[in-house]
């Protein structure tokens, strides 16, 4: 069961493609700053599965996997629990890298809780 439509601050909304826009617009959102700031989320999900959950969670990894490319040795933060966070904080704790996810509500992705499948250390 899902409240996503009486969430004060998502209030059932997601992304979409605007008239005059492309998936290249979603790629753009993607595009790290200096290699040192990275995005995810199902605003930036152009492979398939935009505006979706799934969309999120692949964003997440796909992340992970750059931060992982790049180099990347020392701790990581993930700002934000939803579905994309949570994502990339399990995969990049999964390659042995400490990982600090910081969430300004009081829960975390809907679905993920302490008997959720979600692993990683959250702060």
């Amino acid at each position: 069961m899902t409240r996503w439509a009486e969430d004060p601050f998502a209030l059932g909304s997601y992304s979409y493609l605007a008239v005059g826009s492309s998936p290249a617009d979603r790629d753009a959102l993607a595009e790290p700053i200096d290699d040192r700031l990275l995005f995810a989320g199902e605003a930036t999900s152009s492979g398939g599965y935009p505006g979706t959950v799934h969309g999120a969670l692949r964003s997440g990894v796909r992340e992970a996997e750059r931060v992982g490319a790049l180099g990347i040795d020392g701790p990581v933060v993930v700002v934000g629990a939803g579905v994309a966070g949570l994502a990339a904080a399990a995969a990049i704790a999964g390659t042995g890298l400490g990982v600090t996810v910081v969430e300004a509500r009081d829960r975390m992705a809907v679905g993920c809780g302490p008997t959720g499948r979600w692993v990683c250390p959250l702060t």
